[in-house]
């Protein structure tokens, strides 16, 4: 699933993506929404940085930050996907 592949390599890349411990904490409150994004009612973007506010007790333009690197990095895992079938990662030994 490409979902759970996107969360592996976040989590696996957070400490090579970010140095900040301010971005750190926002990243790791990113992907903790994606792993319960089961349990999420709203996902509109004003209650996802609500929630990550919440969270982290971080202003929203370190949020936007963050998410901005989160997509960019996106983009290159679905043209992986897209190519591979599968996100390199250090679980799969291709990273």
């Amino acid at each position: 699933d490409f979902t759970e592949e996107i969360i592996d390599y976040f989590e696996a890349n957070i400490p090579r993506l970010f140095k900040r411990k301010k971005d750190i904490d926002v990243a790791y409150a990113v992907l903790e929404l994606m792993v319960r994004r089961d349990d999420i009612e709203n996902f509109n973007k004003k209650a996802l940085y609500v929630l990550i506010r919440e969270m982290t007790n971080i202003e929203t333009s370190y949020i936007t930050k963050v998410v901005n690197v989160f997509k960019k990095e996106y983009k290159y895992l679905l043209r992986e996907f897209e190519m591979k079938g599968f996100i390199p990662t250090k679980k799969n030994k291709f990273f």
